[in-house]
């Protein structure tokens, strides 16, 4: 009887201690699971930062380019219209070059590389 009594208790015990190491390895099994989930959506709102970010810089480039083109196309015009009218003007063309690069909104070294690649 007392050997039954210890063959239950035993049982009991081991049965209890079965039920808490299954609660902890679900317990670490969700911990897991919700350390996964918050590092995927950090990961996605990177993602979505550096292509909002590659976006813009595109943005920035196109436009850039557009004010190097319509820059080359005012100075080749006002050449051509010096030429018409006979009278080469270095220094005019020389300001109206300063004035569009004063409205640029590029620095001036990344606006003269523009100019002269675009001129090439």
């Amino acid at each position: 009887a007392q050997q039954q009594e210890q063959t239950l208790e035993l049982s009991a015990c081991r049965s209890s201690r079965r039920s808490q190491v299954q609660n902890e390895s679900e317990r670490l099994v969700k911990d897991r699971r919700d350390s996964i989930s918050v590092q995927v959506h950090e990961k996605i709102g990177r993602v979505d930062e550096l292509s909002s970010e590659r976006h813009r810089l595109k943005e920035f480039r196109k436009t850039a380019q557009n004010e190097a083109r319509r820059a080359i196309e005012l100075v080749k015009q006002e050449v051509a219209r010096q030429a018409v009218s006979s009278k080469y003007s270095p220094e005019k063309v020389q300001q109206q070059v300063d004035s569009l690069l004063e409205k640029g909104i590029l620095p001036p070294s990344a606006q003269m590389e523009a100019l002269l690649g675009e001129a090439s």
